[in-house]
């Protein structure tokens, strides 16, 4: 009986031999793509870039993804030179540069035929749809949301997050995007355009437009260049949202300001594409190696005669 159990235990460790290294590099890489990933965030947050800032938006998160992906290439490189127990190789400038290249190329093609979006690593602003937005509900107005768009919300929280950060706990909130403060302004709300517009110089006919005209403006000078548009009758629409992001957002609509949340709750399965990009560098251990590693003289030994 010890024999059989000694001799299957063999067997299993010839098996799940190459799974070792096939694990290691795929943590390794994907530990450097997610660190990577964060710093993207970071960056973005720092220059005041957010998913819904066209073109910038969409330009720094694919480079984020690119060098995410030469830090995932360079980590299960790493690891392979630990495992084979060598030394980290010299390797010319253009073998490194041609290995930086294909990281990048490889990580940004994943993640795009994964499903993702180069905007949505940028941190999510409170006044637009965030990062994490999958779906949404339209909103009749500023009224609160009914019974029955609240469960509709609440199975989307529970399953996509908060739209903004990503949690999932907690309770669900309808948001409205635009927020209504700036689309259903009360009279004080008029009264503080018309300053805006007259400490920004414009005629008088234009101050004294509909508030659906002046809203755009407002909305550019709140959002920031072209964020979100809200001219002529808007479109508003519900977002669930988490009851943290929806007390910050009440702040910075009355305060008139913008204010960007990291969504590190939020990871999704592309976020995950730098995993693969650093199992092209493994390698299946030969069998020989095994036997030499401990096996051989045992059992292995013992069926060949």
């Amino acid at each position: 009986m010890e024999d059989s159990v000694r001799r299957t235990a063999s067997q299993l460790m010839i098996v799940l031999e190459p799974a070792v290294p096939f694990l290691g590099h795929a943590l390794a890489s994907a530990g450097a793509f997610t660190v990577g990933l964060g710093i993207t965030q970071v960056t973005g947050f720092a220059l005041r870039v957010s998913c819904a800032t066209p073109v910038l938006g969409p330009a720094l998160g694919m480079s984020g993804i690119g060098l995410s992906s030469i830090m995932a290439g360079e980590a299960s490189r790493r690891f392979g030179y630990h495992l084979r127990g060598e030394t980290r190789r010299h390797r010319s400038a253009q073998a490194v540069a041609q290995d930086a290249a294909l990281d990048a190329i490889m990580g940004i093609t994943l993640f795009k035929l994964m499903g993702g979006r180069f905007r949505n690593l940028m941190p999510s602003s409170l006044l637009s749809p965030g990062a994490c937005a999958v779906e949404s509900l339209p909103a009749p107005g500023s009224e609160y949301a009914s019974q029955m768009a609240k469960g509709e919300l609440k199975r989307l929280f529970h399953r996509d997050g908060c739209h903004h950060c990503g949690r999932r706990n907690g309770r669900v909130i309808g948001d409205h995007i635009p927020p209504n403060k700036l689309i259903h302004g009360p009279a004080g709300t008029q009264k503080a355009i018309q300053q805006i517009t007259s400490s920004l110089g414009l005629s008088n006919s234009t101050a004294k437009a509909p508030l659906s005209r002046l809203s755009n403006k407002v909305g550019q000078i709140l959002m920031g260049k072209g964020r979100v548009r809200m001219a002529g009758p808007a479109r508003q629409r519900y977002y669930p949202q988490c009851s943290l992001c929806s007390g910050k957002q009440s702040n910075v609509v009355r305060m008139g300001k913008d204010m960007l949340v990291f969504h590190f709750y939020g990871m999704r399965p592309w976020y995950y594409a730098g995993a693969f990009v650093g199992l092209r560098q493994y390698s299946k251990p030969p069998l020989a190696r095994l036997q030499q590693r401990g096996l051989r003289g045992g059992y292995l030994e013992d069926e060949e005669h």
